[in-house]
């Protein structure tokens, strides 16, 4: 049995990474009808968002969040790309990690 090639590994952990990102924007807007502000800790949503649970080895934390708006970041350990998302209206940067040990990052662009 041949062995998947790097690459495609590295586009299904990118792609865990954005799917959980998504999950976690819906997990703010039901959080905001509630509360009338969003989350400010990725703890909060799990815990207040039923079925919502990160993918194994994938980080989402809250960057910032108040009455109006929230930004999240996600990121799979084995990925190659952190995204970042500013809400509501889900606007999406996808960084291409070129030095994962320094944080080093330049965006490529997209919206979610």
């Amino acid at each position: 049995m041949t062995s998947c090639p790097a690459n495609y590994r590295k586009k299904s952990y990118n792609a865990a990474a954005y799917s959980d990102l998504g999950d976690a924007c819906a997990c703010q807007e039901a959080y905001y009808a509630d509360n009338e502000t969003y989350a400010d800790l990725i703890d909060i949503l799990i815990e207040d968002c039923s079925g919502f649970q990160p993918s194994k080895n994938v980080v989402i934390y809250v960057v910032s969040a108040d009455e109006s708006h929230y930004k999240m970041e996600a990121y799979h350990v084995k990925g190659n790309f952190l995204y970042e998302v500013t809400g509501p209206n889900g606007t999406l940067i996808k960084y291409e990690w070129k030095n994962q040990m320094k944080g080093a990052r330049r965006p490529v662009g997209g919206r979610f």
